[in-house]
């Protein structure tokens, strides 16, 4: 992770005032262009002065960055989710995984819109930690489905394509919410991609 400058000791206190500083900053990034805010807006958009912002933070840069680490951990907390489900069938876990999946990043509207439109202006270490994010997404679905497979539970041809297209669901609900939301709630996107995900992988002849 990038070394972020502060003047601060108080850990707590610097967490919160760069949650409140990566979130403001990601709302002027969307509405005017990474390249085209201005430090001084995003300390007045977080309520503080130019100076006291780089009490927190050492430059737009380091905001990016804290965009970028605050939304990379989507594949632990899958990790995380699945524990507490406890002992059920596979058919159940992708089911369920798959549905705190689309909540997440439902969640994840601004951060997947800001990569999308940005990361090819990235360093090629914070691209590289984006894409690694999204291949542990696919590596999280793929495993899962593999182990349905040995279990005797599913059937599939191609697992990681499958897996992959779990992760598209969830990254075109994020991108075209604007459009979707139009015709179907979050919920019942979620409830259709769950249900034809699992009849494709308990169908014999897939």
């Amino acid at each position: 992770m990038r070394n972020i400058r502060t003047t601060s000791n108080d850990v707590e206190l610097v967490r919160q005032r760069r949650e409140i500083i990566a979130k403001r900053a990601l709302q002027l990034f969307l509405e005017k262009g990474y390249e085209r805010t201005t430090m001084r807006e995003i300390g007045n958009a977080c309520g503080m002065t130019h100076g006291n912002l780089y009490n927190y933070v050492g430059s737009k840069e380091d905001i990016r960055h804290l965009i970028l680490m605050r939304d990379i951990e989507g594949a632990t907390k899958l990790e995380d989710f699945r524990r507490k489900l406890g002992n059920v069938s596979y058919t159940t876990v992708l089911g369920e995984c798959m549905a705190d999946f689309l909540r997440g990043m439902d969640r994840m509207t601004g951060p997947l819109l800001f990569f999308d439109r940005e990361i090819y202006k990235f360093p090629r270490e914070e691209r590289r930690v984006a894409l690694a994010a999204e291949l542990a997404i696919v590596s999280f679905f793929e495993d899962l489905i593999r182990e349905g497979i040995e279990a005797e539970e599913f059937k599939v041809c191609n697992p990681i394509l499958l897996a992959h297209d779990i992760l598209m669901y969830g990254h075109d609900w994020a991108v075209r919410r604007w459009f979707l939301k139009q015709h179907v709630t979050l919920e019942e996107y979620t409830k259709e991609h769950v249900r034809l995900v699992l009849e494709l992988v308990t169908t014999k002849t897939n």
